[in-house]
């Protein structure tokens, strides 16, 4: 028996992981073969008793992971690799009047590209950024001798303003008492 529908097509960058939906128009799966059936056929997985029990292929080993054994499972496969493009199929043995049956479900087509030289620099300080480190230093240096310079002028004028002001005092002649007695000239401009 086989389940006709449109391929899910998948791509992912190396390293990724990537979940596949395998459907089941039957309720009573007891297990599920996970095989990829074009460039390198093989079996990848194989899982019963509701993803508990679980055999992998070594190239897939401790890679693979199963959630749910039902109609709808999802297997779920970390950090693919190139060489794991490829078309997959979900292969269900079902309880069918007390006689197991296999059911295929839809193919899955997996399309893993490398991990482009340009995307890893992007990810990777590029120099710019270094540029932009040292930008940002010599102006916060910048920034905080200028504060520094102005604090130091504010109190060098804090300190003249003070020297003015005692520059401007005017101060009360005592001695204009012992003056008074002294002779004064006259005038010259009242006459």
């Amino acid at each position: 028996m086989m389940v006709k529908q449109e391929p899910i097509v998948i791509i992912a960058e190396e390293g990724e992981s990537v979940s596949m939906v395998c459907e089941f128009n039957h309720p009573t799966i007891i297990g599920l073969y996970l095989k990829r059936t074009l460039g390198k056929p093989m079996n990848v997985m194989y899982v019963s008793e509701h993803c508990t029990n679980k055999t992998e292929n070594d190239a897939y080993k401790n890679r693979t992971k199963c959630l749910g054994l039902n109609n709808k499972t999802t297997i779920t496969l970390r950090q693919v690799k190139k060489s794991d493009s490829d078309v997959y199929v979900c292969e269900g043995t079902l309880l069918i009047k007390k006689e197991p049956n296999t059911m295929n479900s839809s193919s899955i087509i997996l399309a893993v590209k490398e991990i482009s030289q340009k995307n890893s620099t992007e990810h990777s300080s590029s120099p710019w950024m270094v540029y932009a480190l040292i930008i940002l230093s010599l102006l916060m240096v910048s920034i905080l001798g200028y504060l520094f310079l102005s604090l130091i002028n504010i109190k060098k004028y804090c300190k003249r303003g003070k020297e003015r002001e005692m520059s401007n005092i005017v101060y009360e002649d005592m001695t204009y008492s012992l003056r008074r007695n002294t002779v004064t000239k006259p005038n010259l401009y009242n006459e």
